[in-house]
């Protein structure tokens, strides 16, 4: 196992204050107080110093999914794995780095066309996270305080098998469930990453728009996730 977890999303909105007013207001999340030459606003949920990067554009998409390598060896042998199978890894210049908080990071592509940023050496922030919604807190870590990441994302993959051997045979996830849906027929491949959560990633075998099927943050309580509800309903959100 190599890829430690998923550390954060970038994502691109065509209306950066409507996506902030939901993450905060209905999720929870805190917004960072970080300066951004590109204008781009970042939301924390734990010690890291962000785990969403939303920069304005003319789309609503994912731009990128960052997974972590605890080590700088771990994070060479996935770049090596990834050129010696074909795979370009475009280094972030140091600039870059700095702005995602980490040591080092290349940036590449699956067969399905999703972009990963492949880090290690991530810098934390130990200000106190106060969510504007009351939110106690987002399980991000164990008990032992291993790191398991924001939570997990389901990605689009109609190009299924060659997009499942990239992350299993170069990048080290293990599949953990392999879900078939009647309606319409399709399939969602489930994967572990090399923390104790159930699953850090998934993928589902048809496009979608956006270059996300659907994200996960847990909370601690199934209270929290009523009160999130409730937020939601509030807001006019579905």
């Amino acid at each position: 196992m190599t890829v430690a977890a998923i550390g954060y999303l970038h994502i691109e909105s065509s209306d950066i204050d409507a996506w902030m007013k939901f993450a905060t207001a209905v999720l929870g999340l805190m917004e960072a107080t970080r300066d951004d030459s590109a204008g781009a606003r970042f939301l924390r949920m734990d010690n890291h110093p962000f785990r969403f990067m939303v920069s304005s554009g003319e789309q609503d998409r994912l731009l990128a999914v960052g997974l972590e390598c605890r080590t700088a060896a771990d994070w060479q042998r996935c770049c090596d794995a990834l050129t010696a199978a074909g795979h370009e890894c475009v280094p972030g210049d140091s600039a870059e780095a700095q702005r995602r908080c980490v040591t080092e990071f290349v940036t590449a592509s699956d067969p399905s066309g999703n972009v990963i940023e492949l880090y290690y050496g991530r810098q934390l922030d130990y200000r106190p996270f106060n969510s504007p919604a009351g939110v106690r807190g987002f399980v991000t870590a164990d008990a032992a305080g291993a790191d398991l990441g924001f939570g997990h994302a389901v990605l689009p993959a109609p190009q299924s098998e060659p997009t499942i051997r990239f992350y299993t045979d170069l990048l080290g996830l293990a599949i953990c469930d392999d879900l078939r849906l009647a309606t319409p027929p399709s399939r969602v491949v489930f994967m572990h990453a090399d923390n104790p959560r159930q699953h850090s990633l998934a993928l589902y075998d048809q496009p979608h728009p956006s270059g996300a099927v659907h994200v996960m943050v847990e909370v601690q309580t199934l209270d929290e996730v009523g009160l999130a509800m409730d937020r939601a309903k509030a807001a006019g959100h579905p």
